[in-house]
């Protein structure tokens, strides 16, 4: 039986339940031709946190100009995020992927409560990466991932990978 990462959070969890749930979260929501694994290594680095001694990622994490903020609730976050982004503050990035509103928000319908829907911000970031997919320069995974971070496909982009796939 699969528990939904809402659920699973309210409950005291040893770390293999949250891994088991994020990796049903990523399955239910992302194109079966990007690994699980470099998903949730992805997501690990965007959004990571500790729980019981243990990395994960969180789903109810801002970033505003580089300064992490960390909700125990989803409500919480997004209270934050109406502030945050409705102050225009330069750069917001938002849940497990660290989506940033500015570039992204079209994939939310330009509903900034739905970037701190796990479901939802997941399903984006695996858009991402799908279109990653099509592009003629995105020859391996770690293409991919650079591409996440950006789509010009530079040194910076690179470097982003290489911490994703070290971590």
């Amino acid at each position: 039986m699969k528990k939904s990462l809402i659920t699973l959070l309210l409950l005291p969890l040893s770390f293999s339940v949250y891994a088991d749930a994020i990796d049903s979260l990523i399955t239910a929501n992302c194109d079966s031709k990007i690994p699980v694994n470099v998903i949730r290594k992805l997501i690990l680095h965007e959004s990571k946190s500790v729980f019981n001694n243990k990395v994960q990622p969180w789903p109810w994490v801002l970033n505003v100009n580089g300064n992490p903020h960390y909700f125990n609730t989803q409500q919480k976050a997004i209270k934050a995020a109406l502030v945050f982004v409705g102050n225009k503050s330069n750069v917001v990035d938002i849940g497990f992927g660290q989506v940033n509103w500015k570039y992204h928000k079209h994939r939310f319908d330009g509903d900034v409560r739905k970037t701190l829907d796990p479901r939802v911000n997941l399903s984006v970031v695996c858009e991402i990466l799908s279109e990653a997919l099509v592009d003629k320069r995105v020859l391996n995974w770690v293409d991919m991932v650079a591409y996440y971070h950006r789509t010009v496909l530079d040194k910076r982009a690179y470097r982003y990978a290489e911490k994703v796939f070290s971590g």
